[in-house]
């Protein structure tokens, strides 16, 4: 099952402003089709330059930090990207969602 079909196919908040994701439920792929998806390695896995296109989702919280950019894998396992999170949400076009939460289950904000 592809993540899209979890949104009733409804483009990314950031394409479209109507859509609303309700009741997703998302669970790691396989090592080997995440490697035949993506073209990355177990523990390498980054958004940028994906073999096919999936989706990706991204926690509101982190669209919120100031100074305005994040670290994230860079496609191979001892590699880190830093990027700018305006220019990021531009090219990858993520599901931008409240998915971020404390250990006792509370939203951080």
């Amino acid at each position: 099952m592809r993540a899209f079909t979890l949104n009733k196919g409804l483009k990314p908040p950031s394409q479209n402003p109507f859509a609303v994701v309700l009741d997703i439920a998302v669970r790691l792929t396989p090592e080997e089709k995440s490697n035949r998806l993506t073209g990355f390695e177990n523990n390498a896995v980054t958004p940028i330059g994906m073999r096919t296109d999936n989706p990706v989702i991204l926690s509101d919280t982190i669209v919120k930090l100031k100074p305005d950019y994040f670290w994230l894998g860079g496609g191979k396992m001892d590699l880190k990207l830093v990027i700018n999170t305006p220019d990021f949400t531009q090219i990858v076009k993520p599901f931008i969602t409240d998915c971020t939460y404390s250990s006792d289950n509370t939203t951080i904000c």
